[in-house]
């Protein structure tokens, strides 16, 4: 072998090795992580079908973190906890398209709210684009549901999108948000 070669291979040796080790961590640190998950996920279904009561705030150390994991992901599932993971991300990172997603989610289900919420979100265009017809669909479908402040808001959006559209819009918006009523009984 001529000099400087045996060292060369000695590098690629240790660099493979190194890569190796390091695939195997990474391959280990994804598992782990994938097990955790896997587990929140059986815990929230677990404690939302009532079958396990024990984790509560109190036994939270036990988990390790666990219980608000699993906390956060029963929560998500009803509409008021979509709508406050929404306020959560316009409020912390000011996400507007991950907050109309929440928002959408907890709308869907009939949280007023969260209807008003979306519609202005498409009123202005922030996180969805910028529709005058889906917004006036949404705050129509609001507006029943809503009290004080929200309602005073509401309904100012309402009558200014009023103003802002045609009459063929403001009769497409109405019959799409008839449409959801109907789907929605």
């Amino acid at each position: 072998m001529r000099p400087g070669t045996v060292g060369k291979s000695r590098d690629e040796n240790t660099a493979r090795r190194r890569a190796a080790k390091k695939l195997t961590t990474n391959r280990r640190r994804v598992g782990r992580q994938a097990a955790r998950f896997a587990l929140v996920i059986m815990l929230a279904g677990l404690t939302m079908s009532g079958v396990l009561t024990i984790a509560t705030p109190s036994h939270a150390s036990l988990f390790d973190g666990i219980y608000e994991d699993t906390s956060r992901l029963a929560a998500l599932e009803t509409a008021s906890g979509q709508y406050n993971a929404g306020v959560s991300l316009l409020r912390t990172v000011q996400n507007y398209a991950g907050a109309a997603r929440w928002f959408r989610r907890a709308a869907d289900q009939g949280h007023s709210n969260a209807q008003a919420v979306l519609g202005s979100l498409y009123a202005v265009g922030l996180g969805v684009p910028k529709d005058f017809v889906n917004a006036y669909v949404w705050v129509s479908l609001a507006l029943p549901g809503l009290e004080g402040r929200m309602r005073e808001r509401a309904v100012a959006l309402h009558d200014e999108l009023s103003a802002l559209m045609s009459p063929a819009e403001i009769g497409e918006a109405q019959k799409i948000a008839g449409d959801w009523h109907t789907l929605a009984h």
